[in-house]
């Protein structure tokens, strides 16, 4: 009998881990009481948990275009009936801010990834190794941060050197299956829909990066704006009786009209903008002139 006849004994599968593991996790329960874990992953291993781009699942169907056949029809249907569409443009964004700041030493930083799963973890390590076992099976629906974590994904395949170099922070909440579609859906409304938007002047306020708003904070020291009463660094709109001369975001969108023209007054980053560290001088100089 030739040696490679007899296969019955050969199983390839046998070798392939069933399970992914996921190190130093700590574990809480929500008021409803399931499992909340909470864990710091490198961006290729979070990657490759979630194990899809959201943006492969358009949110309509499309003629000629097909589902990713490793995500499940009911994943496929959580994202369409509960997710938004992803603004492809916030993501690039978001790509550019993170290269910024692993490139030139900048401050970056954002808020953590929700996300839910039915999967049961084996949690027989925890106390042990801080070591939980999820099947390699796992399907895992983001309730909260699928623009971070497309710019992850982004900026892994542009910039692979960069992705060993930091961690995001995951949070995973353990649903019971019967009711994933339900409680993923209010999740998603709890962590968006509630949500308290920053003013834009509060936020501006303490920014740092943005050459735009270093230079507009520099604008209070212009006599006129001084004389008139300075500027308000927390509302967005002042009342007609107000007795500062205006706010904060009203002066950075002043000061990125001056500088960038009518392409300034748009939201986001611009291309090739005027203002630079090595025009910088120069532009304070002609704005602070007028």
């Amino acid at each position: 009998m030739d040696e490679f006849e007899d296969n019955s004994e050969f199983d390839p599968t046998a070798e392939a881990s069933l399970y992914q593991e996921l190190k130093n996790c700590s574990v809480g329960k929500s008021p409803t009481g399931f499992p909340k874990i909470h864990i710091e992953m490198l961006p290729g291993d979070l990657i490759k948990m979630i194990a899809y781009d959201p943006r492969s699942i358009p949110l309509a169907p499309r003629p000629g275009q097909h589902d990713p056949h490793h995500v499940s029809e009911d994943l496929v249907d959580l994202v369409r009936e509960v997710q938004r569409t992803i603004d492809l443009q916030k993501v690039t964004e978001m790509v550019k801010y993170l290269e910024d700041a692993l490139a030139g030493g900048e401050y970056a930083d954002w808020a953590e990834l929700d996300v839910v799963t039915a999967a049961k973890p084996d949690m027989t390590q925890w106390t042990e190794k801080h070591s939980i076992y999820f099947p390699s099976s796992a399907e895992y629906f983001i309730t909260d941060g699928q623009h971070r974590f497309c710019a992850l994904m982004d900026l892994a395949r542009s910039y692979p050197s960069y992705a060993n170099k930091f961690t995001q922070t995951v949070s995973i909440s353990v649903l019971p299956h019967d009711r994933l579609k339900e409680w993923a859906g209010q999740s998603f409304h709890d962590k968006n829909y509630l949500r308290t938007t920053v003013k834009a002047t509060k936020a501006l306020a303490v920014d740092s990066r943005d050459l735009h708003n270093i230079l507009a904070k520099e604008l209070r020291q212009h006599p006129v704006i001084k004389d008139g009463g300075g500027i308000n660094e927390v509302k967005d709109s002042l009342a007609a009786a107000a007795k500062e001369f205006t706010t904060h975001s009203v002066m950075y969108r002043f000061t990125r009209g001056f500088c960038e023209g009518q392409r300034g007054l748009n939201k986001g980053p611009i291309k090739g903008p005027k203002l630079t560290l090595e025009s910088y001088e120069a532009m304070k100089k002609e704005l602070l002139s007028i």
